[in-house]
């Protein structure tokens, strides 16, 4: 039986209470269940723990216990008693015999009809609360409670005050440490994550997170990187309320919780099923008028979304029957090699299909095999242009290789098949600027740093108008701690508007100051989670300086997965910042498992590179 148990046993049986367990361990305390001896009942009675046991974290608990007393309502958690024992503030409250939402989902979506009661239940709290002056800032999963009648929110550690209707404001904040953005950032709204004020409107926001993630069983921002199939599991009816309530902007949001709670837990009504029916109809009607009349255009409007996505077909192929394995394994094997360039995503016939929308263009062409060759030739399907060449059967890898290479140089000349991914004017229109940046791109997945650093200089050198071959080459220098070449980044910051929104923002977070650095990185790696650099650079942010504004070192280990699960789990830099985050963290197995990934993308040549990794290897 631990020491704190005991402690906590003997501080509270002088006050009436026979502490039996303990239940929970948040953030600022620890919650045990007690029997109350004068009353013959179980109440939770949560005791701040040692370790935090400072004027702020005292006055912040305090707080709680005050805001938590101010409410008398079914589905906020009641408090009956507070006070001090043994030199620790405690306070009792009522003992919820239930499951949190959060384990409920361990075992998948909930039924409609459940989702809907726990929705009105949680926004009926969020009224109260901000009828009260009080803003939660940490509404998610583990902080509601399923009851056998009813969802009850707690928690309200990280609460603020607000003026209420009077105009004035009923206590002062609670203490924040400086820089620290309260909350938990998988539920926090897009104004919290920027370190913006919280409203009554932030916490709307991360309720509908709450609501979606009950009826899917899976987090809004997973669910947005399967785009056309979002919704699944969102019963149609409710969907447009919870579009109103995830809006990016708080101004686009429902007002309140009651305006929101009404049209949500109306949607079960049959008279809201027959509207939707009808404008699902409409909706086909009208789509069918449009596609007859612009056709491709639309199409295409919507394929220019995103970075360039390509599905590489199977290749007709003419030969000997002995020869097809070649046809057949070549696509899959050129969608890999599509997908080491940092821009470009390319699945195969071996991988998962995307949804019709959201892949940029096809490629397909033919294999005629003779002998010891085969000619290849490929390109856009319906295109004008293909690559076309004679490899060897036996190192017909090698010859993909080169197909490949050949491929991107063409998509470095066709803007609609890149474009906004890589626009046209920001890239190299000179031959050998071409052929050093996708020298750069190659080395640049592989990890070779000092090599990769060069190739990208070159490039800038050859064209001075490549201002992605600028902007590259001082990435790749930061990453390798150089002096900042201020000439070098006045070049494409001047260029600043030719680069699509998503590079805008990570050029201009670059020169703000930390704490918000980080935080507009995680902004734009959550609004667009297909932009790989915007997922890559929060990962390395969150490695490197995540701790010196208060975040643990392994918080970057899942943007680095999601890294790699867009690259195909073939990206040197993400598997050598998770070996050294394994190695921090102690876990050897995952450590040597990132390494044998790492070492799998090709030798390291240049002195930096194998610096860095006899490094991590002697970690």
């Amino acid at each position: 039986m631990s020491s704190w148990l005991e402690r906590v046993r003997a501080a509270l049986a002088p006050k009436g209470f026979d502490v039996e367990r303990e239940v929970a361990s948040g953030g600022m305390g620890t919650v045990f269940l007690a029997r109350q001896r004068a009353l013959d009942r179980l109440v939770a009675i949560k005791i701040i723990r040692p370790e935090l046991h400072t004027a702020v974290a005292v006055e912040r608990f305090r707080s709680e216990a005050t805001t938590l007393a101010g409410f008398s309502h079914k589905n906020i958690v009641s408090i009956h008693d507070h006070g001090e024992a043994d030199g620790m503030p405690y306070y009792v409250m009522e003992y919820l015999q239930g499951e949190t939402v959060a384990d409920r989902l361990r075992r998948g979506p909930l039924p409609p009809a459940e989702v809907l009661a726990l929705g009105r239940d949680l926004l009926t709290a969020l009224e109260a609360a901000h009828t009260h002056g009080v803003v939660h800032r940490d509404v998610k999963p583990s902080n509601l409670f399923l009851l056998s009648d009813r969802a009850v929110l707690t928690d309200f550690g990280l609460a603020k005050r607000i003026p209420t209707d009077a105009g004035t404001v009923s206590d002062r904040e609670p203490l924040t440490v400086p820089g620290q953005v309260p909350g938990t950032r998988l539920y926090m709204a897009p104004e919290q994550i920027l370190g913006l004020e919280a409203t009554p409107r932030s916490d709307l926001y991360s309720a509908a997170l709450v609501i979606y993630e009950a009826y899917t069983g899976r987090h809004w921002f997973e669910g947005r990187r399967r785009r056309w199939r979002v919704w699944r599991g969102v019963p149609g009816p409710v969907r447009s309320v919870l579009q109103r309530a995830l809006a990016e902007h708080p101004e686009d949001r429902w007002p309140d919780a009651a305006s929101f709670r009404g049209p949500f837990w109306h949607s079960r009504e049959r008279k809201y099923r027959r509207r939707a029916v009808w404008m699902a109809t409409g909706g086909l009607i009208t789509g069918a008028v449009v596609v007859g009349l612009w056709g491709q255009s639309i199409v295409d409007w919507f394929a220019r979304r995103g970075p360039a996505r390509i599905q590489v077909e199977r290749l007709a192929f003419a030969g000997p029957a002995a020869e097809r394995w070649v046809a057949d394994s070549i696509p899959c094997s050129l969608a890999a090699a599509l997908s080491r360039y940092p821009d470009l995503a390319a699945r195969g016939p071996c991988d998962a299909r995307w949804g019709p929308l959201q892949w940029k263009t096809v490629f397909a062409g033919h294999a005629d095999a003779g002998g010891d060759t085969i000619r290849v030739a490929v390109g856009p399907q319906g295109g004008t242009w293909r690559v076309a060449a004679w490899i060897s059967v036996a190192a017909w890898r090698e010859g993909v290789a080169s197909i490949a290479a050949a491929l991107f140089d063409s998509l470095l000349g066709s803007s609609r098949l890149l474009e906004p991914s890589l626009p046209r004017a920001v890239l190299p229109k000179v031959p050998l600027a071409k052929q050093r940046f996708l020298d750069g791109e190659h080395l640049f997945a592989q990890a070779l740093w000092g090599e990769a650093f060069a190739a990208y200089g070159e490039a800038a050198a050859a064209d001075t108008t490549c201002w992605i071959c600028h902007w590259r080459r001082a990435e790749v220098g930061r990453w390798l701690g150089l002096a900042e070449d201020t000439a070098d980044v006045a070049r494409y910051t001047r260029s600043i508007g030719l680069f699509p929104v998503p590079y805008q923002r990570l050029i201009t977070a670059e020169a703000q100051p930390l704490g918000r650095r980080l935080r507009e990185f995680e902004a734009v790696a959550h609004r667009w989670p297909e932009f790989f650099f915007g997922q890559f650079r929060f990962a390395d942010e969150m490695f490197h300086r995540g701790p010196l504004v208060g975040h643990e070192r392994r918080e970057s280990v899942t943007p680095f997965n999601a890294v790699l699960s867009e690259r195909r789990g073939d990206f040197g830099p993400a598997w050598e910042h998770l070996a050294m985050a394994w190695i921090a963290d102690g876990d050897s197995a995952e450590a040597e498992h990132a390494l044998a990934r790492l070492r799998a993308t090709g030798p390291s040549r240049d002195a930096v590179t194998v610096q860095i990794r006899a490094l991590v290897e002697v970690a």
